[in-house]
């Protein structure tokens, strides 16, 4: 009997083990760029989106690098957005909520969005700010709050940057999140302040203590009516004293707190980097930033006019970015959706979702999540496995879009079906010894049951884990 014989005897849990090395993804090996427009395309989609089926890579790739940015960024020109059909969840203030199913009710509604948006970077961007601007409900309690929040990102996703600033100093569940509801002149509270400046807008170094202080005291009055969730403005409780921010001296609020620090030099390249980081790749060289925060700048703090300069940029199609990114727990499980074309109602992901290492409306702290490789350890990995072997073995009827997948693939010769779902999700691009693993799993022709095998492998590669 032949080597490969004896190979494709193999379980996909057993083949898969050749495709890693020791160490990864730490020390993983950077990919070059491929020379390819349709990968470019791909790799657009998967960064500002969550990637896409054939149909959609075919579609983008119609209308170029150029009319692909354009419309990513011209979402709002999508007038029938599939992801607004979804009921939408709410928790009445004045009503009794059991939190942990609430907020699973809130994540599937959001995972469906993702998955089914024709919006795709709108999505993206309320990710984005989720994890920057970040609220858990650990410590919010009401779920209703958290979605008022998650509405709020999606209705300023690339607004100007003031523009967000000033709505989520007003957000109900920030003003939990952080204590600002009980920021009073008696008793300035410093949480929001710090935060705003430090992890918000322009980040460490940039500000003194005394500046925390100030910033604080702007911010007295400003509280929620607990009954309704909505911004109070308690004018009695503000501190109506004069107070001194990076150097400017007023009557200042928490709107002129907000004016200073959109304008300050630290501002620009400070959301430019941490955009920048999503989007590319992480700890960009200044020179790379520099065009990206001009673009803030002279836009008028514009977030779509700066996201524009990242994904125009020879950077963001640079090796550097390519394949630069561990995928998020949601963009791995989003995308593995969107790519093949299934349709779920996301039933028990989030479970699975917290078990990768990240509950949407929840995240660790302040910080958010710390991302990268950080999103790979033992149990993360494994869970992202078991997810994998669950999709394929799963009964025909109980993945729709999954059959559709495998049988195009069914009797199919084994090298053709390799190169067809690895042109599909990993870009065309792995190296030979890992399209050797694949293509002696295959075997010389494909049954069903083998070509789940072989996309449970594809799926489980290093390569798919990058975004």
């Amino acid at each position: 009997m032949g080597r490969t014989a004896l190979l494709s005897r193999k379980s996909p849990e057993q083949a898969i083990a050749p495709l890693y090395h020791e160490g990864w993804p730490d020390n993983r090996v950077r990919q070059a760029f491929p020379d390819n427009p349709r990968v470019r395309i791909a790799h657009l989609l998967r960064r500002a989106g969550f990637g896409g089926d054939r149909a959609t890579l075919d579609e983008y790739a119609a209308i170029g690098i150029d009319g692909a940015v354009d419309r990513l960024l011209s979402y709002e020109q999508a007038t029938d957005d599939p992801a607004d059909r979804i009921p939408t969840p709410r928790f009445p203030l004045g009503q009794k909520t059991e939190i942990a199913a609430a907020v699973g009710q809130l994540q599937q509604w959001w995972l469906q969005r993702m998955a089914v948006t024709s919006r795709p970077l709108l999505e993206k961007m309320v990710l984005f700010w989720h994890g920057h601007l970040t609220s858990g409900v650990s410590k919010v309690r009401l779920p209703e709050l958290m979605r008022r929040q998650n509405e709020f990102f999606r209705q300023n996703a690339t607004g100007a940057f003031d523009t967000i600033l000033r709505g989520i100093s007003r957000d109900a569940a920030m003003m939990v999140w952080l204590d600002n509801a009980t920021n009073r002149k008696q008793r300035p509270n410093e949480n929001y302040a710090r935060e705003l400046m430090e992890l918000f807008s322009m980040g460490e170094g940039e500000y003194t203590e005394q500046d925390v202080k100030e910033v604080a005291r702007a911010f007295t009055g400003w509280t929620i009516d607990r009954r309704t969730g909505e911004f109070v403005e308690l004018r009695n409780q503000h501190d109506a004293g004069p107070k001194t921010v990076l150097g400017h001296t007023g009557n200042l609020d928490g709107d002129d707190v907000i004016d200073i620090i959109v304008r300050h030099p630290a501002a620009g390249p400070f959301i430019s980097r941490e955009l920048f980081s999503f989007f590319a790749y992480p700890n960009p060289d200044p020179d790379v930033l520099q065009p990206i925060s001009d673009a803030y700048y002279r836009s008028g703090f514009s977030v779509k006019e700066t996201l524009r300069a990242i994904l125009t940029s020879d950077a963001f199609f640079s090796d550097q970015a390519y394949r630069a990114r561990v995928k998020s727990p949601t963009e791995f499980v989003v995308g593995i959706v969107s790519t093949l074309g299934l349709k779920t109602d996301f039933t028990g992901m989030p479970l699975r979702l917290a078990r990768m290492g990240q509950a949407l409306f929840d995240p660790p702290s302040v910080g958010g999540w710390p991302g990268g490789p950080a999103w790979i350890n033992t149990s993360t990995w494994m869970e992202r496995m078991n997810l994998l072997h669950s999709l394929s073995t799963a009964p025909a009827q109980a993945i729709q879009g999954l059959p559709e997948f495998i049988e195009a693939l069914n009797g199919r010769p084994g090298p053709a079906a390799v190169d067809t779902m690895v042109a599909l999700l990993l870009d065309g691009d792995i190296s030979s010894g890992a399209r050797q693993v694949l293509l002696d799993f295959a075997g010389s022709r494909l049954t069903a049951a083998r070509a789940r095998d072989l996309l449970y492998l594809v799926l489980g590669s290093p390569e798919y884990q990058l975004a």
